[in-house]
């Protein structure tokens, strides 16, 4: 299968869940799995294509690429907190910069700080815990 086609399958897979319901663990191992099998160049078209998607399917594209492989889903991650309009897709890919980091320490840009700092004053429960913990982690570079 060429880059295209798999980037269209995982393109179709993400949006066929219309219902937020229908996220389930099962179907974010699927996505996972698809992900598992990208290539570098599958991941460059994924970069050209996430931010012309919708929200919800941003927000799966985030929570699936927590179980990849960390060097080719943060730069992604990345990426998507930086870009996304949108605060909740934000938080989801902060979360699973968390659990890709696994305590470690990384550099990134002073707007993914400057951004993840916001969401961290803003946020309370779970979510603010979730971003302690990753910004224990995170150094602006």
């Amino acid at each position: 299968m060429n880059n295209e086609c798999i980037c269209n399958v995982f393109d179709s897979y993400l949006a066929d869940s219309r219902d937020p319901q229908e996220w389930s663990d099962l179907r974010v191992l699927k996505a996972t799995e698809m992900l598992d099998s990208f290539r570098d160049d599958d991941f460059k078209i994924l970069l050209r294509q996430w931010l012309d998607r919708s929200a919800q399917w941003q927000g799966h594209l985030a929570d699936a690429l927590s179980g990849v492989d960390s060097h080719l889903a943060i730069p992604v991650l990345l990426e998507i907190l930086e870009q996304t309009p949108h605060d909740s897709v934000a938080l989801m890919a902060a979360d699973s910069l968390r659990v890709l980091l696994r305590g470690r320490e990384l550099r990134v840009t002073r707007n993914s700080f400057l951004r993840l700092e916001k969401m961290q004053y803003a946020s309370q429960g779970l979510s603010r815990k979730s971003l302690d913990l990753l910004m224990e982690s995170i150094r602006p570079e």
